[in-house]
């Protein structure tokens, strides 16, 4: 991930892994015998990582907005950035994440589990759209995919700009206009 990251998808080569591993050369292509090979494990890994992250960001959005809490925007917008700095945290999965979508063939299996359909996608989906439901927020499901493009669209330009600042006020925004 951290050649991806760093390199971009071309430089992704068995021989490569191996010298970052620190392991014989050769010792890569026993676990994955071709690139393709490599890929997926790469993309399960990285699926597997999201995975985790989702399922902490959807219990901290449940803690925070209870079934039955109204909407507070800035609270709301906050929980948001604060789950979206944890998945910054490690930004190399991010960009790795990123070149991957871009370079994978969209027919490819492997892309899917970092794409729209995966199952961290749904779970943050889920959650989303039940809080905005609970907030009254008409048409619920169509402002959580918005809400989660505008995330992704943050997360991506942060791994472009390489900057930390605060995505709070931006989704502090989007939210007050919906709402």
């Amino acid at each position: 991930m951290r050649i991806i990251a760093s390199q971009g998808l071309r430089a992704l080569t068995h021989r490569a892994v191996d010298g970052a591993a620190g392991i014989a050369e050769g010792g890569t292509s026993y676990y994955a015998r071709t690139r393709h090979a490599l890929l997926e494990l790469i993309v399960e890994e990285l699926a597997a990582r999201s995975i985790a992250d989702a399922e902490n960001g959807v219990r901290t959005l449940r803690d925070q907005f209870p079934g039955g809490s109204s909407l507070d925007v800035e609270v709301l917008a906050h929980a948001i950035s604060e789950l979206m700095d944890s998945l910054w945290s490690r930004s190399d999965d991010m960009r790795a994440r990123y070149a991957l979508l871009l370079e994978l063939d969209p027919l490819d299996p492997i892309r899917e589990r970092l794409a729209q359909r995966s199952d961290v996608r749904q779970a943050m989906f889920d959650e989303t759209c039940s809080i905005l439901q609970r907030a009254e927020i008409r048409n619920a499901p169509v402002r959580a995919i918005e809400l989660l493009a505008l995330a992704d669209a943050l997360l991506m330009r942060r791994a472009v700009t390489q900057t930390d600042a605060s995505d709070a006020p931006i989704l502090e925004g989007y939210l007050r206009g919906i709402a």
